[in-house]
């Protein structure tokens, strides 16, 4: 009866340690699936904060910001240009806000 005994045990021993490397496997992969879930979300809310900043923010003031940068550029040209009439009191004016945008 000992034989069956020994066998016994070493079944018992053999499922402990196959139930042992289940949960192991299996906490391993819930581990890495949530790190992984938890790292794609993360980009996910990044990229979709830029793309909103981006679109609703920083593509109008790059637009507002191109044509004041050609409105004053255009402004200098003409003060400077002999032909203008206009008095040389304002090119200092103008020659700041050229240098603030540009």
């Amino acid at each position: 009866m000992e034989i069956w005994d020994d066998e016994g045990d070493e079944l018992t021993t053999s499922k402990t340690h196959e139930e042992r490397e289940w949960t192991r496997i299996s906490e391993t992969f819930h581990n890495d699936g949530y790190r992984e879930g938890i790292t794609t979300g993360k980009e996910s809310a990044l990229q979709q904060g830029f793309d909103d900043g981006f679109n609703d923010i920083g593509v109008p003031i790059g637009k507002e910001i191109g044509i004041l940068r050609g409105i004053v550029t255009g402004l200098l040209h003409f003060v400077n240009s002999p032909s203008s009439g206009i008095d040389g009191q304002i090119l200092p004016t103008i020659k700041i806000l050229y240098r603030r945008i540009h």
